[in-house]
């Protein structure tokens, strides 16, 4: 009868064995698959995130973009008191065409002070260049770097005859 016991006891002790390392590669299956699934779902937020962060940058840019075109400003002479510009725009308050005495000094004014007049999340960057003749106006704010999310909008407007583009784009 001993001898059925020890022999029961060594076949347990093998079975026993077996059980610790069917135990331990599950946990380690399902450590694999819980790490796994967390990093699906981080990487599908982040893609979500970058996605809404873009459609408020597309809307940013084109509105600052219709909003320099078609406004002359408020107050509608800010380029002669720049401290008293409220909102920009690069419109003359008589015609259709943009002044040139505007965007001067809106170049001339303090990055920060223009983001803060618009209200600005995101960093601006404008060009504004003749069609025709390819001339370079304006230039205001910096680029976009090479991991920025970015969007940008172009709107067109007259400038003493000519044809401009005013390139908008906003980056952070």
């Amino acid at each position: 009868m001993t001898k059925q016991i020890k022999k029961l006891k060594s076949h347990l002790g093998k079975k026993k064995g077996y059980l610790e390392i069917d135990f331990a590669i599950s946990i380690l299956l399902f450590f694999i698959l819980f790490t796994s699934v967390f990093l699906l779902y981080q990487s599908y937020r982040d893609l979500e995130n970058k996605k809404l962060i873009l459609t408020q940058m597309d809307s940013e840019a084109r509105n600052f973009c219709v909003l320099l075109v078609s406004s002359p400003g408020v107050p509608q002479n800010f380029e002669n008191d720049i401290n008293s510009m409220i909102q920009p725009g690069f419109r003359e308050a008589t015609s259709n065409n943009i002044s040139q005495a505007k965007f001067q000094v809106f170049n001339s004014t303090n990055y920060f002070t223009i983001l803060d007049s618009i209200g600005a999340d995101y960093f601006i960057y404008l060009e504004l260049r003749g069609l025709s003749t390819q001339t370079k106006y304006l230039t205001f704010g910096t680029k976009h770097g090479v991991n920025s999310l970015f969007s940008n909008y172009v709107c067109y407007s007259n400038y003493n005859g000519e044809i401009v583009r005013l390139f908008v784009e906003a980056w952070k």
